[in-house]
């Protein structure tokens, strides 16, 4: 009993220590808006609406100034796929404390002879990150001022542990096997 727990625990303490060598798709969930945006919680319902959907249709849309801010388990982000209204330039910023954010990429706007209404789908272009970031905001930064967001999907690997993150883990390890020593010797 002792050795298959201490088996477990450190093939636990080995896995989470390791590198994620394989990336996960991340659908984030909205928790925050600014300036009336409405139907936000549709920018990431697992839904992608088709090509061409009217911007007010399946999507978190706004009329003027805004943004919606998502929230996610600590990812290095590796790639993205956003639906967005295709006649602005939208801004996306990554954050891993909610308030220092920094732009992760752009897109938009798309050539009338590809798009001439409604969402499009398109990846975001950037360079995996470095660090691992655990919210999202994305807000128009040009074009007529109506804003939709379709849907918004990422890609990236789990965050390696701190180092005090995994002291932590493994004090917690040498505590439970004390006790289960202690109970074991009664």
């Amino acid at each position: 009993m002792k050795s298959s727990f201490f088996r477990l625990a450190l093939a636990s303490l080995v896995a989470a220590a390791a590198p994620a060598a394989f990336a996960v798709t991340i659908t984030p969930t909205p928790i925050s808006f600014t300036g009336g945006v409405n139907t936000f919680q549709q920018a990431a319902d697992g839904f992608t609406p088709a090509n061409f959907t009217p911007w007010q249709t399946t999507s978190a849309w706004w009329d003027g100034a805004g943004s919606i801010t998502f929230q996610f388990a600590p990812m290095k982000l590796t790639s993205a796929v956003v639906t967005v209204d295709w006649n602005d330039v939208y801004q996306f910023d990554v954050s891993s404390d909610n308030i220092n954010y920094v732009t992760l990429f752009t897109v938009g706007p798309w050539s009338q002879n590809v798009v001439n209404n409604g969402q499009v789908t398109v990846p975001g272009s950037f360079a995996p990150t470095a660090n691992a970031y655990s919210f999202l905001r994305v807000k128009n930064v040009y074009g007529d001022n109506l804003s939709a967001v379709g849907e918004v999907s990422l890609t990236g690997t789990p965050a390696v542990p701190e180092p005090a993150t995994m002291a932590l883990m493994l004090a917690g390890v040498g505590v439970v096997g004390l006790r289960m020593r202690q109970r074991r010797n009664r």
